[in-house]
């Protein structure tokens, strides 16, 4: 905690590796002040997010089995004589790396931007994903600061959706089975993308 403080008061040198700002805050930084009274409308929305949610949510339990069960279960059959010990090794080796896998699939699935909202007046932009435990986080900021990536290939699926000046991005689709668009119009105004 006192490193947190330090840094922020730039005491620290730039080289250690704290951060001054946690994940929810700087998305609380990337927004300008929203008047309680704006009103916002779907116009976008990706239709699997609820599936990506719950798959989000079946990783937390694969990813329990995989730590406690698997090490466990492989060394027991080991010392009862079931399996050799490179069995261990290859079970144990291979629980670790389907971890690896867990946390990128996870970090992808975060990406993806469930429903997107625009403002009545067309001055903010809210974008709703998913956290690490599959919940819902939505995330504000002014519309004028979406920067749409350009992809020559117009058979893509998934684009990648920027924001200026953060390093946060976004995935969505504009395709008609993965996507449902509420308001055309709105979305190729704010996506520079015909759907």
């Amino acid at each position: 905690m006192i490193f947190w403080r330090l840094r922020c008061l730039n005491v620290l040198p730039s080289f250690i590796p704290f951060k001054c700002i946690s994940r929810k805050k700087f998305s609380q930084a990337l927004a300008t002040h929203i008047p309680k009274t704006e009103e916002f409308q779907a116009i976008y929305r990706f239709k699997y997010i609820r599936l990506i949610s719950a798959l989000s949510r079946i990783k937390l339990f694969q990813t329990f089995v995989t730590v406690s069960v698997i090490p466990a279960a492989s060394y027991y059959m080991h010392l009862k004589g079931l399996s050799t010990i490179n069995e261990v090794y290859a079970s144990n080796t291979l629980a670790v790396l389907s971890l690896a896998l867990l946390y990128a699939l996870s970090g992808y699935s975060r990406r993806f931007a469930g429903i997107v909202y625009l403002s009545k007046c067309g001055n903010y932009v809210r974008i709703s994903h998913l956290t690490f435990w599959g919940n819902r986080r939505n995330v504000v900021f002014e519309a004028s600061r979406v920067i749409p990536r350009q992809l020559n290939d117009p058979s893509t699926v998934i684009h990648k959706l920027s924001i200026e000046g953060s390093p946060e991005f976004f995935y969505y689709s504009n395709k008609s089975p993965y996507a449902v668009i509420y308001d055309e119009e709105k979305c190729v105004e704010l996506f520079n993308r015909r759907f």
